[in-house]
């Protein structure tokens, strides 16, 4: 294990998750239940997005600002998971799944209110700039007409051009003055546009569209203009010239950021001996990384969710996992369930990102797995239920006294006096040991003396045992003391651990 600390907050994750989808089974009649959880959930979230952009409220990190290198526009939303990627991955999954249910729904109010959600959304998911999100969202979205019957595929391919193209000039509305902040007049767009589906729904526009006759029509003729868009995106054409300058710029056929985590891959893969079958427990890349990289880079995720799931939880998680969903797919799949495109979504892009590693996405999966009747509890539902609760209480029980050390760390920054700052972080060590950084930060500062601060070193190596700045500190703190034997077993393990020497991991 790499880091006790981190296999407690992984195993808060999956408490919280195993005791989240016990309850969810308790409800009767889930396909119909769940999606009006997901549409409040959902809304939520878009709407608290537009408030933030139209700067009604502030959020730290929500747009980040980046180089041209990675924007085209100079800043990519990221929303309030602060990373472009994954919230790119919960937009899309967002749209997927309304704009199928929004087919699936008869009736005209709940139809609208699913509709009107992907084009809220739309031009948030272009804001985050994630050409991966992108390109899998395509594909899914492809994919999605073998879910929908063929006698509603002309409304399914209206419903979302209508929705693409709307949400696409709103975009182009946002970025005139070359930033992700939404004015009002841009709001005032996004409405208008709301009318006019609202209008067609209600007059029964979508429904009044001539059926195919054949399934595979649409979704094939969409994919020769997939392939004709790519060539002109490709070669500069016409359609690449009508974008605007930001999309043009992050459309360029530029793989320098996706070679970085294949490189990522690589190096992981080379030393799959080393967590093949039991893993190395939670978090444990942005410890392992620094003894095994080829060349000297620095992320704390590998950018794999399956490769970061055999990491942690070695080859016996990921097999037990990938059981999970593979099971609940093929039983969405048989059912042709609204959730399964953005289900598949889910699935898709965690090859290319840490989708996993966020929480919120994870309890989406399990939502949008538990959107179908064929799963339920045994017999012996109480069972289950005595356990989720034994679970939860247990996992917030770690919940609590993390916290409380958290809250007691943060005081640190009021400390007006040195004693001041020990007596709080000594009391944040007391209630969570695990936590490491509280050692990092009473050594960087000095607070400690040299007894203490080798005895603090000592405790947290026991708990992250290849970290080679805690192991670097305790060489020192050896030295300081005479102990040049330890000093130096203690210097190489440092060294083994980080091939590049860089202190600062």
């Amino acid at each position: 294990m790499e880091s006790v600390q981190g296999a407690f907050d992984e195993y808060l994750v999956w408490c919280a998750l195993f005791a989240f989808g016990t309850l969810l089974l308790q409800i009767k009649e889930r396909a119909v239940q769940l999606p009006l959880l997901l549409l409040a959930i959902n809304w939520t979230t878009v709407v608290g997005t537009y408030l933030v952009l139209l700067d009604v409220f502030s959020v730290p990190h929500f747009v980040l600002s980046l180089s041209k290198e990675l924007s085209g526009l100079g800043e990519r939303l990221g929303g309030y998971l602060q990373y472009p990627n994954a919230f790119a991955s919960l937009l899309a999954t967002v749209i997927l799944f309304h704009l199928v249910y929004a087919v699936k729904e008869s009736k005209k109010g709940w139809t609208i209110s699913h509709l009107l959600l992907p084009l809220f959304s739309w031009s948030l998911f272009l804001l985050t700039e994630s050409r991966g999100a992108w390109l899998v969202f395509i594909v899914v979205w492809l994919w999605s007409f073998y879910v929908i019957s063929k006698e509603n595929h002309t409304r399914y391919l209206v419903s979302s051009a209508s929705v693409f193209l709307c949400g696409t000039i709103v975009y182009t509305l946002i970025v005139l003055d070359e930033s992700a902040t939404i004015t009002w007049l841009t709001l005032v767009a996004v409405i208008g546009f709301a009318v006019i589906l609202w209008w067609m729904v209600k007059k029964n526009v979508m429904k009044k569209l001539p059926s195919v006759r054949n399934i595979h029509l649409v979704p094939f003729s969409l994919t020769v203009g997939l392939i004709l868009l790519i060539s002109d995106l490709y070669w500069k054409g016409a359609f690449y010239r009508l974008l605007p300058i930001s999309l043009q710029q992050r459309l360029l056929f530029n793989f320098d950021t996706f070679s970085e985590r294949v490189l990522y891959w690589k190096d992981a893969l080379a030393h799959w001996d080393e967590f093949s079958f039991t893993g190395l427990g939670g978090k444990a890349w942005r410890i392992f990384m620094y003894r095994i990289q080829s060349s000297p880079y620095l992320t704390s995720e590998v950018h794999n969710s399956y490769l970061d799931i055999w990491i942690e939880m070695g080859l016996l998680g990921l097999l037990f996992f990938l059981f999970l969903l593979i099971r609940t797919g093929w039983q969405l799949f048989k059912e042709r369930s609204f959730a399964l495109p953005a289900f598949v979504f889910l699935l898709l892009h965690g090859f290319f990102e840490f989708t996993f590693s966020y929480p919120i996405l994870l309890f989406y999966l399990l939502i949008l797995g538990l959107c179908q009747e064929k799963v339920s509890l045994p017999k012996t539902k109480h069972v289950p239920l005595i356990l989720a609760f034994v679970i939860l209480a247990s996992g917030a029980w770690l919940s609590i006294t993390f916290a409380k050390a958290e809250s007691e760390f943060h005081r640190v920054e009021s400390a007006v006096t040195k004693e001041e700052a020990l007596a709080r972080v000594r009391e944040a060590h007391k209630t969570n040991p695990w936590q490491t950084q509280y050692v990092r930060f009473a050594v960087e500062h000095q607070l400690l003396s040299l007894e203490e601060q080798t005895a603090w070193l000592n405790k947290a190596i026991s708990y992250e045992r290849n970290h080679s700045w805690l192991l670097y500190h305790a060489a020192k703190a050896a030295e300081e003391k005479g102990e040049t034997e330890k000093a130096q077993i203690l210097y190489q393990r440092s060294l083994e651990t980080n091939r590049y020497e860089n202190r600062n991991n």
